[in-house]
């Protein structure tokens, strides 16, 4: 009496193989486009840093005459003459 069930089994682990074959490509496409998207923004908010406005306006800056900035040179002391 022959079988079917060698066939059928054959058949089933073909289709796999198939299915698998086409959602390996699409899921390395899918990390590749994550992994670019994470280094594109990576850069992109280094790049932001790099031409934002400076934000240390009134900290001690060597090159400064006295050591003051323009701002904090102008202002009167709060030294050691107010303790």
């Amino acid at each position: 009496m022959p079988t079917t069930l060698p066939d059928a089994a054959a058949r089933d682990r073909d289709r796999r193989r198939r299915m698998l074959a086409e959602l390996v490509p699409v899921a390395v496409a899918i990390l590749y486009v994550l992994l670019l998207a994470c280094s594109a923004a990576g850069l992109a908010s280094d790049l932001s840093v790099l031409f934002a406005p400076d934000q240390l306006q009134d900290v001690y800056n060597p090159m400064e005459p006295l050591g003051h900035t323009a701002d904090v040179a102008s202002r009167p002391s709060r030294g050691l003459a107010q303790r």
